[in-house]
Protein backbone atom coordinates (compact mmCIF):
# COMPACT_ATOMS: atom_id res chain seq x y z
CA UNK A 1 0.00 0.00 0.00
CA UNK A 2 2.79 2.46 0.87
CA UNK A 3 4.51 1.75 -2.46
CA UNK A 4 1.35 2.70 -4.33
CA UNK A 5 1.06 5.95 -2.36
CA UNK A 6 4.64 7.13 -2.94
CA UNK A 7 4.58 6.30 -6.65
CA UNK A 8 1.14 7.87 -7.11
CA UNK A 9 2.37 11.21 -5.76
CA UNK A 10 5.17 11.36 -8.35
CA UNK A 11 7.97 10.10 -6.13
CA UNK A 12 10.48 7.81 -7.81
CA UNK A 13 12.99 5.65 -6.01
CA UNK A 14 16.62 6.72 -6.57
CA UNK A 15 17.98 5.38 -9.84
CA UNK A 16 14.54 4.48 -11.14
CA UNK A 17 14.89 6.93 -13.97
CA UNK A 18 12.58 9.91 -13.81
CA UNK A 19 12.87 13.56 -14.71
CA UNK A 20 11.85 16.03 -12.00
CA UNK A 21 8.05 16.11 -11.72
CA UNK A 22 7.84 19.69 -13.00
CA UNK A 23 9.91 19.02 -16.16
CA UNK A 24 7.79 17.46 -18.88
CA UNK A 25 9.29 19.28 -21.88
CA UNK A 26 12.99 19.60 -22.71
CA UNK A 27 14.91 21.86 -25.05
CA UNK A 28 18.27 20.42 -26.13
CA UNK A 29 20.96 23.10 -26.32
CA UNK A 30 23.96 21.19 -27.69
CA UNK A 31 27.20 22.72 -28.88
CA UNK A 32 28.04 21.72 -31.52
CA UNK A 33 24.45 21.13 -32.59
CA UNK A 34 25.36 18.69 -35.37
CA UNK A 35 27.63 16.41 -33.32
CA UNK A 36 26.96 12.67 -33.15
CA UNK A 37 26.18 13.12 -29.44
CA UNK A 38 23.62 15.88 -30.10
CA UNK A 39 21.87 13.65 -32.64
CA UNK A 40 21.93 10.67 -30.26
CA UNK A 41 20.53 12.76 -27.39
CA UNK A 42 17.75 14.18 -29.57
CA UNK A 43 16.81 10.66 -30.69
CA UNK A 44 16.84 9.36 -27.10
CA UNK A 45 14.70 12.26 -25.87
CA UNK A 46 12.20 11.73 -28.69
CA UNK A 47 11.83 8.08 -27.60
CA UNK A 48 11.45 8.96 -23.90
CA UNK A 49 7.84 8.66 -22.73
CA UNK A 50 8.33 11.01 -19.76
CA UNK A 51 9.37 14.17 -21.61
CA UNK A 52 8.70 15.91 -24.88
CA UNK A 53 11.57 17.35 -26.91
CA UNK A 54 10.63 20.90 -27.94
CA UNK A 55 12.15 23.18 -30.56
CA UNK A 56 12.61 26.36 -28.49
CA UNK A 57 13.62 27.41 -24.98
CA UNK A 58 10.35 29.31 -24.55
CA UNK A 59 8.37 26.04 -24.85
CA UNK A 60 10.58 24.15 -22.39
CA UNK A 61 10.19 23.40 -18.71
CA UNK A 62 13.82 22.23 -18.72
CA UNK A 63 16.90 22.93 -20.83
CA UNK A 64 19.57 20.28 -21.32
CA UNK A 65 22.80 22.12 -22.11
CA UNK A 66 25.49 19.85 -23.56
CA UNK A 67 28.99 20.95 -24.57
CA UNK A 68 31.43 18.73 -26.40
CA UNK A 69 30.31 15.57 -28.10
CA UNK A 70 32.86 15.53 -30.86
CA UNK A 71 34.74 12.38 -31.77
CA UNK A 72 38.43 11.69 -31.29
CA UNK A 73 40.24 8.54 -32.34
CA UNK A 74 43.57 6.92 -31.62
CA UNK A 75 45.30 3.60 -32.16
CA UNK A 76 44.19 1.07 -29.54
CA UNK A 77 46.24 -1.93 -30.70
CA UNK A 78 49.41 -2.14 -32.77
CA UNK A 79 50.91 -5.28 -34.34
CA UNK A 80 54.59 -6.29 -34.24
CA UNK A 81 55.26 -4.31 -37.44
CA UNK A 82 53.97 -1.14 -35.78
CA UNK A 83 50.72 -1.03 -37.78
CA UNK A 84 47.49 -0.17 -35.98
CA UNK A 85 45.09 -3.13 -35.96
CA UNK A 86 42.40 -1.49 -33.85
CA UNK A 87 41.34 2.08 -33.19
CA UNK A 88 39.46 3.60 -30.28
CA UNK A 89 36.84 6.32 -30.80
CA UNK A 90 36.03 8.52 -27.81
CA UNK A 91 33.17 10.94 -27.21
CA UNK A 92 33.34 13.32 -24.24
CA UNK A 93 30.97 15.99 -22.99
CA UNK A 94 29.66 18.04 -20.09
CA UNK A 95 25.99 18.67 -19.35
CA UNK A 96 23.68 20.77 -17.18
CA UNK A 97 19.93 20.43 -16.81
CA UNK A 98 18.43 23.86 -16.18
CA UNK A 99 15.00 25.09 -15.23
CA UNK A 100 14.46 28.25 -17.23
CA UNK A 101 14.13 31.45 -15.31
CA UNK A 102 16.09 34.49 -14.30
CA UNK A 103 19.21 34.96 -16.43
CA UNK A 104 20.89 31.57 -16.64
CA UNK A 105 18.29 29.34 -15.06
CA UNK A 106 18.45 27.11 -12.00
CA UNK A 107 20.87 24.19 -12.30
CA UNK A 108 18.96 21.00 -11.51
CA UNK A 109 21.65 18.46 -12.40
CA UNK A 110 25.10 18.61 -13.94
CA UNK A 111 28.20 16.58 -14.68
CA UNK A 112 31.55 17.32 -16.29
CA UNK A 113 34.09 15.17 -18.03
CA UNK A 114 31.79 12.33 -19.09
CA UNK A 115 33.46 10.09 -21.63
CA UNK A 116 32.67 6.91 -23.52
CA UNK A 117 34.87 4.95 -25.90
CA UNK A 118 34.43 2.10 -28.31
CA UNK A 119 36.85 0.31 -30.62
CA UNK A 120 36.80 -0.77 -34.23
CA UNK A 121 39.12 -3.06 -36.25
CA UNK A 122 41.58 -1.77 -38.79
CA UNK A 123 43.42 -4.82 -40.08
CA UNK A 124 42.85 -5.75 -43.69
CA UNK A 125 40.33 -3.02 -44.44
CA UNK A 126 40.28 -0.42 -47.17
CA UNK A 127 40.35 3.27 -46.22
CA UNK A 128 36.65 3.51 -47.15
CA UNK A 129 35.74 0.53 -44.96
CA UNK A 130 37.90 1.86 -42.13
CA UNK A 131 36.12 5.23 -42.28
CA UNK A 132 32.74 3.47 -42.22
CA UNK A 133 33.90 1.45 -39.17
CA UNK A 134 35.00 4.68 -37.48
CA UNK A 135 31.64 6.37 -38.14
CA UNK A 136 29.77 3.31 -36.85
CA UNK A 137 31.96 3.19 -33.71
CA UNK A 138 31.44 6.93 -33.23
CA UNK A 139 27.66 6.57 -33.45
CA UNK A 140 27.79 3.71 -30.93
CA UNK A 141 29.93 5.72 -28.50
CA UNK A 142 27.63 8.76 -28.89
CA UNK A 143 24.53 6.62 -28.25
CA UNK A 144 26.19 5.10 -25.17
CA UNK A 145 27.10 8.55 -23.82
CA UNK A 146 23.59 9.88 -24.54
CA UNK A 147 22.10 7.02 -22.50
CA UNK A 148 24.61 7.71 -19.74
CA UNK A 149 23.73 11.42 -19.66
CA UNK A 150 20.01 10.72 -19.46
CA UNK A 151 20.56 8.07 -16.77
CA UNK A 152 22.61 10.60 -14.81
CA UNK A 153 19.91 13.28 -15.14
CA UNK A 154 17.17 10.86 -14.13
CA UNK A 155 19.03 9.23 -11.24
CA UNK A 156 19.26 12.59 -9.48
CA UNK A 157 15.55 12.40 -8.66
Amino acid sequence: MALILVTACGYHFPGSGAFPADIRSIYLDAEPADSPLARALADALRRDDEVRLVSSRSQAEGVLVVTGGGLSSSAAAIDTAGVATEYEVTVSADFRLLKPGREAGEVVSESQGLETSTTFPSEGTTPTAEEANKRRAGRQAAEDLARRILRSVKSSF
